[in-house]
């Protein structure tokens, strides 16, 4: 649905704003500032990871789950992407429809 121009990039933009959410989730006392700290070295420690080529870790890699959480080549590209994800996720909570009491404690 998006121009062809885009790449695969706009899955690791929603890829990172899941993680975000999910950090959201999962520490619902946090401050934005630390949700995005937890999503940044997140995303990071995951694209990094794919640098480590461990048997294991390509065996899991080969799976749809592994493939969709760990991907398989490393690309500066994703970091760009990942951090455009985290900034859409941080605009949702301060703009968005469901402004919660976190955006307007900061």
């Amino acid at each position: 649905m998006l121009p062809s121009v885009f790449g695969k990039y706009p899955g690791d933009v929603l890829w990172a704003l899941m993680v975000y959410f999910g950090w959201g989730l999962v520490c619902s006392k946090a401050t934005i500032s630390k949700i995005t700290g937890l999503t940044a070295a997140t995303c990071l420690a995951i694209e990094f990871l794919k640098l480590y080529q461990a048997t294991w870790l390509v065996q899991v890699r080969h799976t749809t789950f592994g493939h969709l959480i760990f991907g398989h080549v490393f690309s500066w590209q994703n970091l760009a992407a990942y951090s455009f994800g985290v900034i859409l996720g941080v605009c949702v909570e301060f703009f968005g429809p469901l402004k919660n009491k976190k955006a307007r404690a900061q």
